[in-house]
């Protein structure tokens, strides 16, 4: 089953985001992907813009934390575990025990 969590850092700035993403291949070890999100609520034509200068070479990012609250950490500890027994199950699908 794949899995989703968005996180936003304690600063409450909504430029401050982090997105942690599982998903389970179920033939394939299961990725687990964390993504940085920026500007992602800007109108359509801002993200446009944004999108323009970052390709000519201006950092669209200046920060590089995101603060958990306790309650995240735990989410994320979430995130982990369900990682774990994704790939626990995969593989003793594929390595049965005889």
């Amino acid at each position: 089953m794949n899995m989703k969590e968005l996180f936003v850092c304690e600063c409450h700035d909504n430029h401050h985001m982090v997105v942690v993403s599982i998903y389970d291949c179920q033939k394939h070890p299961p990725e687990f992907s964390i993504s940085v999100t920026a500007d992602c609520h800007l109108v359509w034509y801002r993200r446009v813009w944004a999108a323009v200068k970052y390709a000519f070479g201006q950092p669209s990012l200046s920060w590089h934390d995101v603060l958990l609250s306790e309650a995240d950490v735990t989410r994320l500890q979430n995130c982990i575990s369900h990682y774990g027994k994704i790939k626990t199950a995969l593989d003793q699908h594929q390595n049965p025990v005889p």
